[in-house]
């Protein structure tokens, strides 16, 4: 392709509001990346299958300041006074 036409296509296409010019092979540019799908999916469902699910204790309570097993203790404390 020499410049001359390169310019008039881009001429062309300037009045028909494309930016990108058709020359060349269809679909040449940019080819959908498969693999980039193919491993997405294989990565969502390693995580349905059962023992792959990750779990995360927290050592705070939920909101609150206290540790977990201070939050225990007075649970506790609180259950034995109201059983006594």
């Amino acid at each position: 392709i020499h410049s001359f036409h390169f310019n008039s296509i881009k001429k062309r296409l300037s009045h028909t509001g494309i930016n990108r010019p058709k020359a060349g092979r269809r679909d040449s540019f940019e080819r959908p990346k498969i693999w980039n799908v193919v491993t997405l999916a294989l990565h969502r469902t390693k995580h349905q299958f059962y023992g792959q699910q990750k779990t995360h204790t927290l050592k705070k309570g939920e909101f609150t300041k206290f540790n977990t097993d201070e939050i225990k203790g007075r649970m506790a404390e609180k259950w034995s006074s109201e059983m006594a």
